[in-house]
C-alpha cells in the first residue's frame, strides 16, 4: 500500500509510475511532469485519493472549499468546468475522468501507456 504524501491517506491500486508533489502542485506520470494550478491540484488530489471510486460533486466542492469558509461555494456547473479542464490536461498522461450521471465523478488510470512527444508539450 502507498500513502498520500499530502495527507497520509492510504491509497489503493495506485500505479507505481505516478507521483504527486503538493509543494509544487505537480503530478509526475508517464515519465513527465504535469504542472497544475492549486485548484486543479486539489481537485486531482481528491480524485486520486479515491482512484476508481465515484465521488459526489457535493463532496468535491466541500473539499475544494474547506480552507475557504469566507467564500461561497460554487455551483456544480463551475465544478463541471474545472473537471473539463483537468480532464483535458490529464488525458495525455493516461488519466481518465468519468462523470457518473447522478452519482459524481471518478478518476481512472490506464495501464502504463506510451506517451507520444506531441502530447506532452507544456501548456502555456
Amino acid at each position: 500500500m502507498t500513502n498520500c504524501p499530502t495527507c497520509g491517506v492510504e491509497l489503493h491500486d495506485i500505479p507505481d509510475d505516478v507521483g504527486i508533489d503538493p509543494s509544487r502542485f505537480e503530478v509526475h506520470a508517464a515519465g513527465k511532469t504535469i504542472r497544475l494550478t492549486p485548484r486543479q491540484f486539489e481537485l486531482f488530489a481528491a480524485l486520486y485519493h479515491k482512484l476508481g471510486i465515484t465521488i459526489s460533486k457535493k463532496a468535491l466542492i466541500a473539499r475544494l472549499y474547506k480552507l475557504r469558509p469566507h467564500r461561497a461555494a460554487p455551483n456544480t456547473k463551475t465544478l463541471d468546468v474545472w473537471i473539463s479542464i483537468l480532464r483535458k490536461k490529464m488525458r495525455p498522461f493516461g488519466f481518465r475522468i468519468e462523470a457518473r450521471w447522478g452519482l459524481g465523478v471518478a478518476l481512472f488510470r490506464e495501464p502504463r501507456m506510451a506517451v507520444t512527444p506531441e502530447l506532452t508539450k507544456d501548456a502555456p
